[in-house]
């Protein structure tokens, strides 16, 4: 009788060892889930943070277009013609930038000067004819062309596609997609003119 009841406080015994190592692998396991989970919000959470302010531009389409270098014609007509601060305001606006060499080549065919393409009375209509209200990027055009959006100016822009290209008016884009802190730039290689 007295082995009996040694057997059965020995079995009681391992049991208690079980079900307490039992307990505290439970415990630990818990323990790194719960570190492991909060590690991995913490990564998480830091890595969108960064990746949303490094993704953000700081410059506006005036800015941008300066610092680009190629667009100085644009920027001294935008000028002239009072259009600079527009440009520079709260956006959105998509902007189809001539480069120097697109009017480079229109005084050429229209046999004019700089000073006389600055003189035109209709320059900031010319100028508005290239500004859209809002944001459209490439991918928005490929969607949905061919399709017609009106300009600050008031005329429609008819955007087609042709070989994966985007067309305005005719006109190739040539560099899609500058983004800026107020809207997105695409440069074009020659200067769009009202019919």
């Amino acid at each position: 009788m007295f082995k009996k009841i040694i057997a059965l406080i020995a079995i009681f015994s391992v049991l208690l060892v079980v079900a307490a190592c039992s307990a505290e692998v439970t415990e630990t396991t818990t323990s790194a889930t719960t570190t492991e989970m909060t590690t991995q919000t913490t990564v998480e959470t830091t890595t969108v943070e960064t990746t949303t302010e490094s993704n953000e531009p700081t410059l506006n389409i005036v800015e941008a277009a300066e610092a680009a270098g190629s667009f100085s014609t644009l920027i001294t007509a935008l000028e002239t013609a009072g259009l600079r601060s527009t440009l520079e305001g709260e956006g959105a606006y998509t902007v189809f930038a001539p480069t120097d060499a697109a009017f480079s080549a229109l005084l050429i065919a229209l046999d004019i000067t700089g000073q006389d393409l600055l003189a035109l009375s209709n320059l900031d209509q010319i100028l508005l004819l290239h500004v859209l209200n809002g944001a459209y990027y490439s991918t928005d055009v490929l969607a949905a062309a061919p399709i017609s959006i009106a300009s600050l100016q008031g005329t429609n822009l008819d955007f087609t596609i042709a070989d994966d290209v985007i067309y305005v008016n005719g006109t190739s884009v040539i560099v899609e997609d500058i983004l800026t802190s107020n809207g997105i730039i695409h440069v074009i290689n020659q200067v769009l003119l009202l019919e």
